[in-house]
């Protein structure tokens, strides 16, 4: 069994449970994957599972691979699983954008193997062991903007952005990774309809509105989060390191000063009344030109554009190209941006259910037949069910076109007579006692009677209308007197 641990683990005695636990270990490999990859040491840890070095037995080619553990725990987990496999394929191509080779499921359906290219740190570690020199600086945040830039165009937020998901290279070229957060921005009608969550980003690269509980946030939080970033490569440590959404208030009024009214209102979140608007105009008692004297005044002028409260003054990731702090190393024609909205098979707005999750991705990704079977029965439902709702929908507009139309030939009364059927008949729907036989039979016999009566004029056909109606209205158990068209 320890035969399926990394190099530096077998043998090991503290390992020696894996003979009874197997599976429930977070470094346990599947045959499958060993068959295919020799595994090499564990270079990363997270939440959701390990990363090791790995190496092509056919090629010899070393890459990374993510161990996603309990990838379908919950119908939660398994969507994040799902965005970060959908959206990294959307984004294979780009330099600056972790690129995803192969996805491996385990022999048990519980665990995702994510093959990846193999990056030699983050720019967490360089961050703690070493000092960046200022041209590694320029690079490094010019490089975030330009993947901002591609993953921005095609309407997605990465909502994740920090040192940790940003890996560099020896040669100080850098791929953001872990789209697991990632979502595509909602706009108009479909931001009230599907609100967003709030419990997104690492505490010190979350933006004000998302600190203050707004949920319908846009693409400008990762400016936001760029922007902390770009400080805290300058200055060493975080530019609001809160250990609490009262201690970031009060990082970001230390640094920013309290917002204007229009600035607060523009946020949106429910909590800026009780939070910042309560307080007393202040300004900035630790400005960014005072933290960071050593800064050039164009580094200062663009972190500033990025750390706004208002979010639709800061900057967009293209236009944080133009800046000139950039100058040196911006080229139009080798920044490139997605041409379309990215729409994924299941919508982001829509929770699905695990099972629906998983064979979305064995059906894409790993390309397991059962999956694809299922995946196609399932599409065909809904667009059975589309197309039905729309032949409904059609038949119900037809409906009324010919209602109108015949109320046009009607005189007053016969309109009157017409209104109060339809109220009773609203009425009618919502009593679930009435017998569907009945109801139906004595809903044609009224509505004969009021086209009769609409085109002759009938008296009789009038008298039977309110006959039925009074029955109507019995079955209810209503009680009514007097003429129902009076």
């Amino acid at each position: 069994m320890t035969g399926n641990l990394p190099q530096h683990l077998r043998g090991k005695k503290d390992y020696s449970h894996l003979a009874t636990t197997g599976r429930k270990h977070p470094d346990f490999i599947d045959k499958s994957v060993l068959e295919n990859y020799a595994l090499g040491p564990k270079i990363g840890r997270g939440c959701y599972g390990n990363v090791f070095k790995v190496t092509r037995v056919k090629t010899g080619k070393e890459y990374a691979m993510k161990k996603v553990m309990d990838a379908f725990r919950n119908s939660g987990d398994a969507q994040r699983t799902y965005r970060e496999v959908a959206y990294m394929i959307e984004f294979v191509g780009h330099s600056n954008i972790l690129q995803l080779f192969e996805v491996v499921k385990s022999e048990d359906d519980r665990h995702l193997y994510l093959i990846t290219e193999l990056i030699d740190t983050d720019l967490l570690r360089i961050l703690k062991n070493s000092v960046l020199q200022q041209i590694h600086k320029l690079f490094i945040g010019y490089q975030i903007f330009r993947a901002l830039k591609y993953i921005h165009s095609a309407g997605v937020m990465h909502r994740d952005l920090n040192p940790s998901n940003i890996l560099v290279s020896q040669k100080c070229k850098i791929k953001i990774s872990d789209f697991g957060l990632a979502r595509s921005a909602l706009e108009g009608e479909m931001v009230r309809k599907h609100p967003l969550t709030e419990y997104v980003s690492t505490r010190w690269y979350r933006s004000p509105e998302i600190i203050l509980g707004c949920t319908r946030y846009t693409l400008s939080i990762d400016i936001w989060a760029a922007g902390c970033i770009m400080c805290e490569m300058q200055g060493g440590t975080a530019v609001f390191p809160g250990a609490s959404m009262i201690g970031m208030i009060e990082w970001l009024i230390e640094v920013l000063g309290t917002p204007s009214k229009i600035d607060s209102a523009s946020m949106q979140a429910p909590y800026t009344r009780e939070m910042i608007m309560s307080l007393p105009p202040a300004k900035p008692i630790r400005p960014l030109n005072q933290r960071y004297p050593a800064a050039a005044e164009e580094a200062i002028d663009l972190w500033g554009l990025c750390l706004q409260w208002n979010p639709a003054k800061r900057l967009t990731a293209d236009e944080g190209l133009r800046h000139p702090y950039f100058s040196a190393l911006h080229n139009p024609d080798d920044e490139p941006c997605w041409q379309m909205k990215i729409n994924t098979i299941l919508p982001d707005y829509e929770r699905a259910t695990v099972n629906d999750y998983r064979d979305q991705i064995y059906a894409d990704v790993v390309e397991v037949p059962r999956a694809k079977r299922r995946v196609q029965e399932k599409m065909l439902e809904k667009n059975l069910a589309q197309i039905s709702k729309m032949e409904k929908s059609e038949k119900s507009s037809d409906e009324k076109k010919k209602k109108e139309q015949l109320k046009g030939h009607m005189g007053a009364k016969d309109q009157a007579m017409m209104e109060k059927f339809d109220e009773w008949s609203e009425r009618m729907n919502k009593k679930t006692r009435l017998g569907a036989m009945d109801v139906l039979s004595k809903l044609k016999n009224a509505v004969h009677l009021i086209k009769k009566g609409a085109l002759t004029g009938d008296k009789k056909s009038e008298d039977g209308l309110n006959k039925v109606l009074e029955s109507m209205g019995t079955m209810m158990g209503v009680k009514s007197g007097g003429n129902f068209l009076h």
